[in-house]
């Protein structure tokens, strides 16, 4: 599931006040929303003591297929391909260790909105599907919730289109692996154990950096 957030990605813009502001996800965000393992005695203490407040939602839907990774890949770019609106920009195969395909698709109607109310929900657009190999010859292809996304980062007016951009990644998602008849499995993904390296990121991972846009640029 790590390949949703690769490449690692920086986000530049200028907010309302001409402040220069860039975003990017910590390693150690990663590392809990992808539930990757560490071997450092001190950060699996301090991981139990932060679990007691509990598990956090890492926001990644799942969705299982019939058909193996490759046919799946295709099946997916058929369905996108079909709706107009929707352009499918990169096409990223991690290669044989990974098994795994990375889709990056999006429809510049919905998102700019999105980042027109926030513009740090950028860093999670265009959207994505990581289509990776299973046992037994099948599939399974992994994507964020958007309604997630944007009660992290405080999307406000916006509830009637995340949920319509959540209903069209399910469908999109649900179709390529499917038999006919079949309305497939999907499922909210939940990490097994939290390894957080600073405490400070429980409640906003994104780490944020400012500076003065200088006068005359």
């Amino acid at each position: 599931m790590l390949g949703l957030d690769l490449p690692l990605k920086f986000l530049v813009y200028e907010d309302a006040n001409g402040d220069l502001q860039l975003r990017y996800n910590p390693i150690g965000y990663l590392l809990d929303r992808h539930d990757l393992k560490i071997k450092d005695g001190v950060l699996t203490g301090a991981n139990r003591l932060i679990e007691q407040f509990g598990e956090p939602d890492n926001a990644i839907v799942r969705v299982e297929s019939h058909f193996d990774r490759a046919t799946t890949v295709q099946n997916a770019r058929d369905v996108i391909g079909a709706n107009a609106a929707f352009g499918i920009p990169l096409v990223l195969d991690y290669g044989p260790k990974t098994a795994c395909t990375l889709i990056v698709f999006g429809n510049p109607s919905a998102g700019t909105p999105l980042m027109q109310t926030t513009q740090e929900i950028a860093i999670y657009l265009p959207q994505k599907f990581l289509v990776c190999a299973k046992r037994h010859h099948r599939a399974a292809i992994y994507y964020n919730d958007p309604v997630f996304i944007g009660k992290r980062h405080n999307v406000q007016g916006q509830d009637r289109r995340l949920a319509g951009i959540a209903n069209a990644l399910r469908d999109f998602a649900q179709r390529p692996g499917n038999n006919a008849g079949d309305d497939g499995r999907l499922q909210k993904i939940v990490p097994r154990r939290s390894q957080r390296r600073d405490a400070c990121r429980i409640q906003n991972s994104l780490i944020t950096h400012a500076a003065r846009t200088p006068s005359g640029v």
